[in-house]
């Protein structure tokens, strides 16, 4: 007995000093070598070891290799290692055999050519890739084992020339688990790509059938600038295709295009967004069916394709949903004012419109719009080749409907722009104070209207606008005059204050006016408003370009039929001022021309030696559209 624990322990003796000493006694060249057969091998590459090649036993089989480089078979550098650690199988190394378990890169470089075979020549994975399902030289390749690969703060570069690509992954921390090449496969660590932390956990259920170009179950999850969750199959040939479900969202829409450098084709910047839904990827080609859509808070159901490269982004999709707000939207755009509050000079910013494409179809059973409202809208949205065409086919609209289509065409810097549009049966009342806050006018309203203008700043484009437009109200009021009250008082009590006509209000039956826009100007030649006790007629200019308002109007008593009522009295005033402070004053001049006993009540009286003293009048300021 005490002979055998003798003998046992000057093995353990003899093991111990083997296991010191070995690394430094061993065949550097012969384990150099074994290495450079192993990993050929497996890759199929050719591999070269520059550095040291030692052997430890203790506390387990490993070798370390300095300075390993892999070239594929035009010579070019695949992975480039400062140091690579690998741990033997034991029963191999006492078979005489050099098999590595796991194998650990230091720092490596791995360089990912995606036009090009992921491995070449002659090893077990090539020919699994060229094998035949179910044969039996895919049955012996898919028994090769494999060691489990650990990347520590590795750089990748992934780059192809047929996509003009190529971009850079930073600080990777990742383990590859593939036993053997028939077994699944699971990838999962971190990495910094473009500045954005990112975790990844993908798995593979058959990662021999996806290099024979077949089908493979497969997960994926990531956390980053993106969150998402995938769970489908994958096919590699004759591109990687996945089809499956997938569930991704991100914070920051922006920060997302920015890291995948993609410019997109909206004019105001987009916040968060999430996805729900079934999903078809191929390269870079994403179609979403049967999925919920969500953007800013608004939340959508239907379809939506995106195909994105060399920093591109087509969009397109049906979609439909209950509400669509565009504040988010719209907020952030531009503002076409400028802080003196004219239009602003400041140049129109269309990169990210020139060169994308959009074609999406919005239907919204409500819409808004800061406190402008519709409901049951059918919208579209068209870019292509720098042409913008948006379409509200038709909504319902404050108890009326409306039409609205307006096109761009975009040339750097300069903007071509054409909108015309049309609406009928719609509460003037309501719409003037949703969109201008003011009451001044109410009724029911029909018109349409039809502008165009370049220019490569919104003071351009309003200083060359050109077009026309017709509007009728019907059953409506003028809020702030009242006129038919100045024309009874003028007639009976001469002596009235110019100030009495700014009090109350205006009823009329019928009001239109007729617009002929040019330079800048809209020019109204045919302006009339008739009521049951008065007629206005008016005609002048309202400049676009300086937001300004020059017009003369002439009100008139009506009879009992209707009509002008003969010998009846006239009362002359302006509208004038810019479309922030606009007033409505009677026409002093004009009465004083008519009338001697009118002089006192529309701004003169005259002195014992009849001289004309000016007399103080008030004047009415309304709210003009902004």
């Amino acid at each position: 007995m005490r002979l055998k624990v003798r003998r046992a322990a000057v093995l353990v003796f003899a093991a111990v000093i083997l296991a010191v000493i070995l690394p430094w006694s061993f065949s550097e060249s012969l384990l150099r070598e074994l290495a450079i057969v192993q990993i050929e091998t497996q890759t199929g590459f050719k591999a070269e070891i520059a550095g040291r090649a030692t052997l430890s036993l203790l506390p387990r089989p490993r070798v370390k290799l300095e300075d390993v480089t892999i070239r594929d078979d035009s010579g070019e550098p695949v992975i480039q290692a400062r140091i690579v650690r690998g741990d033997l199988r034991l029963i191999s190394l006492l078979a005489g055999r050099l098999e590595l378990k796991s194998l650990s890169l230091d720092t490596p470089t791995l360089s990912i050519d995606l036009d090009r075979e992921p491995f070449g020549g002659n090893s077990a994975l090539a020919r699994a890739a060229r094998s035949s399902t179910g044969s039996a030289e895919a049955t012996e390749a898919e028994r090769s084992r494999l060691p489990a690969v650990t990347v520590s703060a590795g750089l990748v570069r992934l780059h192809s020339k047929v996509h003009s690509f190529e971009t850079l992954v930073q600080d990777v921390n990742a383990v590859v688990d593939w036993p053997r090449i028939g077994s699944p496969a699971a990838l999962n660590g971190s990495a910094v790509w473009r500045g954005q932390p990112t975790q990844f956990d993908l798995t593979f259920a058959r990662p021999a059938a996806l290099l024979r170009g077949e089908q493979s179950a497969a997960t994926l999850h990531v956390h980053g600038a993106l969150d998402a969750d995938a769970d489908g199959s994958v096919s590699s040939r004759p591109r990687i295709q996945f089809e499956g479900s997938i569930k991704a969202s991100t914070a920051s829409v922006p920060e997302l295009a920015r890291t995948l450098g993609l410019t997109l084709p909206v004019l105001g910047p987009l916040g968060s967004a999430w996805v729900d839904g079934e999903a078809n990827v191929t390269g870079t080609n994403i179609s979403l069916s049967n999925a919920r859509i969500g953007v800013d808070g608004n939340t959508f159901e239907g379809s939506l394709a995106i195909a994105a490269g060399n920093g591109r982004a087509a969009i397109s999709g049906t979609l439909a949903t209950e509400s669509l707000q565009l504040d988010a939207a719209a907020g952030d755009m531009p503002s076409v004012r400028g802080s003196d509050g004219q239009w602003s000079r400041e140049a129109f910013d269309l990169s990210g419109l020139a060169k994308n494409e959009l074609d999406l179809r919005i239907s919204a059973a409500r819409l808004r719009l800061g406190s402008l409202q519709a409901e049951d809208a059918a919208l579209s949205v068209l870019l292509k080749g720098g042409r913008m065409e948006l379409s509200l086919a038709e909504a319902s609209a404050y108890k009326g409907t409306a039409k609205l289509r307006a096109v761009a065409t975009i040339s750097p810097p300069r903007l071509d722009l054409k909108i015309n549009g049309s609406f009928s049966q719609m509460d003037v009342g309501a719409l003037f104070l949703s969109a201008f806050d003011t009451e001044w006018i109410s009724g029911t309203g029909t018109g349409q209207f039809a502008l165009q203008g370049v220019g490569g700043t919104p003071a351009e484009v309003a200083a060359g606008l050109d077009g026309k437009a017709q509007f009728t109200v019907a059953q409506g009021e003028i809020n702030g005059i009242n006129i038919e009250q100045a024309l009874r008082r003028l007639e009976k009590r001469p002596l009235l204050s110019a100030a009495d006509v700014h009090n109350g209000h205006t009823t009329f039956d019928a009001a239109a006016v007729t617009v002929q826009v040019a330079q800048g100007a809209a020019q109204i030649s045919e302006g009339n408003v008739e009521g049951p006790g008065a007629q206005i007629a008016f005609e002048g200019t309202i400049s676009i370009a300086d937001r300004t308002v020059a017009l003369k109007a002439r009100a008139s008593q009506t009879g009992e039929s209707g009509g002008n009522r003969a010998g009846g009295p006239e009362l002359d005033f302006d509208v004038s001022g810019s479309w922030d402070d606009l007033s409505v004053e009677p026409d002093a001049e004009s009465l004083i021309r008519r009338s001697d006993a009118a002089a006192p009540l529309f701004g003169v009286r005259r002195e014992g030696d009849g001289s004309v003293e000016p007399l103080k009048s008030g004047s009415t300021k309304l709210a003009f559209p902004q």
